[in-house]
């Protein structure tokens, strides 16, 4: 009984104890921070590239009667070439396992 009258005084451990709560709750919010951190990044990133694939150089110089000097239209087909295709691939068709390339879904 003696010894946890003592052990219930006892008072030196006390500043490590509320430095490892201090510590751990400090660790928690930094794991969650750089989850949200990540998330967030990889949805700018995907905004990023959503906007460099819609890049459209096309432009059209006029001159002051508004007749047209000099038009330049950007080809399709090339810009079309630098989006993902819409459809997935798939693991099970045949033409896959040979190596031939699937051309991509086409939309209408």
């Amino acid at each position: 009984m003696r010894f946890l009258k003592q052990l219930w005084h006892e008072d030196q451990g006390v500043l490590t104890f509320e430095w490892i709560l201090l510590i751990t709750a400090l660790v928690i919010g930094i794991v969650g921070g750089l989850a949200a951190a990540r998330d967030a990044i990889i949805s700018e990133l995907g905004d990023l590239s959503a906007a460099i694939t819609s890049i459209d150089q096309s432009f059209v110089v006029k001159d002051l009667d508004g007749s047209v000097i000099y038009q330049f239209d950007d080809d399709p087909e090339y810009v079309a070439q630098c989006r993902p295709p819409q459809a997935p691939i798939s693991l099970d068709d045949p033409n896959s396992e040979r190596g031939e390339p699937q051309e991509p879904a086409t939309t209408p």
